[in-house]
């Protein structure tokens, strides 16, 4: 497959895939996938699962049941509700489903030690004065989709900047933003999704592999982590696994964001200073 091609499937396929995001939960039909990437369903089965390693209704399911795996270590709702909340119809189909991924019942996979348990009592507390609250509106992205490790992620930076400079979409006045979705204690490594972006209000055709993803307006925990962009994950752990337990507040479904407030070519690294921003559930 040429270059331009593969990149212009996969751009469809992140158009898709951002589709799903916001309606996993729905009664998904691969036809209706199909339809936003702009496929034939006969084709658009063999490309999804090209792409991303997996069968459109596997990878649905798996997002469900990641999606209930976190509200089961992240919320007190009882095992029926969050099966019900996370797109199944019975409280046994859905243990047999979570039982089958993730090799143990939903009551005992909650009675288990989240893995970043451990990690987070090493981490110093985030402080009441270091998290703020924030109710903000939605914001439209132009980004680039990636799928597979974080270690991977300064060369999806590096391959982003370098097509938005290209095209004249980035002069330097632009918000920079990373959404990330997944927890890398729940997603395998080679299926964690995460996209590269800026804010833009653009909306002039784009091409592949950029494509425009909505994220949806709402409240937010904002942390700021300053320092070598190798060390977030200590202030992801610090708000998502201290924070929000310690003051219980709710966190959401929805993906965390990243906003560079500045940028490595700007300042010393150590100077670098990063807002997390992770969902909070409405009540």
């Amino acid at each position: 497959m040429r270059a331009s091609t593969h990149a212009s499937y996969r751009a469809r396929i992140d158009r898709a895939r951002a589709w799903l995001d916001d309606h996993v939960l729905e009664d998904v039909r691969p036809a209706d996938l199909a339809k936003v990437a702009h496929f034939s369903p006969h084709h658009f089965h063999r490309v999804f699962r090209g792409v991303t390693g997996e069968s459109v209704m596997e990878c649905v399911r798996r997002l469900r049941l990641e999606r209930a795996a976190r509200r089961l270590h992240h919320s007190e709702a009882s095992v029926l509700s969050i099966a019900l909340d996370s797109g199944f119809g019975s409280h046994e189909g859905f243990t047999r489903a979570f039982t089958a991924h993730f090799g143990s019942a939903p009551s005992v996979f909650r009675e288990q030690p989240h893995p970043r348990e451990a990690r987070t009592r090493e981490m110093p507390p985030l402080q009441p004065a270091q998290v703020q609250l924030r109710d903000a509106q939605g914001l439209t992205m132009t980004c680039m989709g990636h799928q597979g490790s974080f270690a991977e992620a300064p060369g999806v930076w590096q391959d982003f900047m370098a097509k938005v400079a290209s095209q004249g979409l980035f002069d330097g006045s632009q918000q920079l933003v990373g959404r990330y979705p997944d927890d890398p204690d729940i997603t395998p490594p080679d299926r964690m999704r995460y996209d590269v972006g800026l804010i833009s209000d653009n909306d002039n055709p784009l091409p592949p592999p950029l494509f425009r993803r909505k994220v949806p307006g709402g409240r937010w925990a904002v942390a700021v982590h300053e320092g070598s962009y190798a060390t977030l994950s200590q202030t992801y752990l610090r708000l998502v696994g201290g924070w929000f337990p310690s003051t219980g507040t709710p966190l959401g479904d929805g993906p965390c964001l990243e906003f560079y407030l500045n940028l490595p070519h700007e300042v010393p690294e150590s100077e670098l200073r990063t807002e997390v921003w992770a969902p909070v559930r409405r009540a």
